[in-house]
């Protein structure tokens, strides 16, 4: 008989402990909530980490364009001002010969003017002596 009453026994637990009282439903409803938070504070760290990402990547794309347009500012100031100074190497040049010019244009006219004053003194000479200065 001993060997009938304990599964009989086990079978009485097994079936009293299938069955949930208030505090085991209330245990179950909060386990379910804790649960369901924990999903949801993990769904959103989810979500902030992809946007950070995003950001990172936006911030990343904008510093790129960032540095390209300054980069391409850099070189239109460096091609400007090697513009300048290849116009102001050509307008020193032009001035130069210029002055050249002018420089040989009035050697060539105080040489006129010279020559008139020899000749103009030697005619005084002839005139004066008589003779061929």
């Amino acid at each position: 008989m001993k060997v009938l009453l304990i599964p009989l026994l086990a079978a009485m637990f097994l079936i009293a402990g299938c069955e949930q009282g208030p505090a085991e439903k209330a245990g179950e409803t909060l386990d379910n909530m804790g649960d369901k938070m924990s999903d949801s504070m993990n769904d959103v760290a989810d979500d902030v980490g992809d946007s950070m990402d995003e950001m990172g990547a936006y911030t990343e794309d904008a510093a790129d364009d960032a540095t390209a347009g300054a980069e391409g500012m850099a070189n239109d100031a460096m091609d400007g001002a090697e513009d300048m100074l290849d116009d102001a190497k050509s307008g020193a040049k032009d001035m130069l010969d210029d002055a050249k010019s002018g420089a040989k244009d009035m050697l060539d006219d105080a040489k006129s003017g010279a020559d008139a004053t020899a000749d103009a003194v030697v005619d005084a000479c002839d005139d004066v002596t008589g003779d061929n200065c």
